[in-house]
C-alpha cells in the first residue's frame, strides 16, 4: 500500500425528501435514480453492489484494551490482531495533529494488503 495513494469516494449526500403531491410510483422510481447515481458502476456501465467494510472508530479504544483484546497483549501488537478481524479503522487521532509517516509505514507494515484506514 502506498502512503501517497488514496481513491475518491463517491458522493455520499442524496436528497430523498419528496413531495406529497407525488405519486407512490413517482417516488420510487426517484429514489431508485438517486441511489443508482450514488453507486459505483460495475466494468460493463451497469449499477454494482457497493462493498461494505467493517471496523471501528479506533483499536486502541479502552473497552477493546480491558475485554476484547487477549490479556497482557502489548499495545504495539494490537493493531495486527484488530486487522485479522476487521477490514477497516477510523483513526481519529488525525483530527488533532498528521501523524509521522514512520508510525503510518509501520501501520500499513502490520495490517494485511487492502486493509482500509479511514483518515479523520
Amino acid at each position: 500500500m502506498s502512503l501517497t495513494s488514496y481513491q475518491a469516494a463517491p458522493p455520499r449526500v442524496v436528497n430523498f425528501t419528496m413531495s406529497d403531491r407525488s405519486s407512490k410510483r413517482n417516488q420510487k422510481k426517484r429514489a431508485r435514480t438517486e441511489i443508482e447515481n450514488i453507486l459505483p458502476l460495475a466494468h460493463n456501465g451497469s449499477v454494482g453492489a457497493g462493498k461494505i467494510l467493517i471496523g471501528t472508530a479506533s483499536w486502541s479504544d479502552p473497552g477493546f484494551v480491558e475485554f476484547w483484546y487477549p490479556k497482557k497483549m502489548r499495545p504495539a501488537d494490537r493493531l495486527s490482531w484488530y486487522a485479522q478481524h476487521f477490514t477497516m479503522v477510523e483513526v481519529n487521532s488525525t483530527f488533532y495533529s498528521v501523524p509521522d509517516p514512520m508510525l503510518v509505514r509501520r501501520w500499513c507494515d502490520v495490517t494485511p494488503q487492502g486493509f482500509l484506514f479511514n483518515i479523520k
